[in-house]
């Protein structure tokens, strides 16, 4: 057996849930589309092989209801793997591994919008992510 062919043998055993806006066939399609367009990285990534942003964050396009929808390739494998749920607002799904097209759910976590960036300025010492990462102190004032 390959290390493509482990790594879809993993990600099927850890995308045990359904997303909830999405049928069961969508659901069973989704994860067709992710196995089909991963390949083994480093560090045990599932790295994306398709469409990307410009920050190099994986995009699967999906038609939803008629509508065409962009949807984050790494996001939706967070949900098949930990329950489907949505994601809130002030949480991101952050990449333990610092590599954007990575879909391993096991590299994959739901964090704070500023937890991200701190940790992103920390890796990555890059000025607009510090500059996001500073505590707003009039915001804490009034907390």
């Amino acid at each position: 057996m390959n290390a493509r062919d482990l790594l879809r043998k993993q990600l099927i055993e850890r995308f045990r849930y359904r997303v909830r806006f999405l049928t069961v066939e969508q659901n069973v399609a989704l994860i067709r589309r992710l196995l089909r367009n991963v390949s083994p990285g480093s560090k045990g990534c599932a790295l994306w092989q398709c469409a990307v942003t410009g920050g190099g964050y994986p995009r699967l396009n999906m038609r939803l209801h008629g509508q065409h929808h962009s949807l984050a390739a790494h996001r939706l494998a967070w949900q098949l793997s930990s329950g489907g749920g949505d994601i809130p607002h002030w949480k991101e799904v952050a990449h333990d591994c610092d590599t954007p097209p990575c879909i391993h759910p096991d590299h994959l976590q739901a964090q704070r919008r500023r937890d991200n960036r701190v940790k992103s300025a920390q890796n990555t010492n890059r000025k607009k992510a510090v500059r996001r990462a500073t505590p707003n102190t009039k915001q804490m004032a009034a907390d």
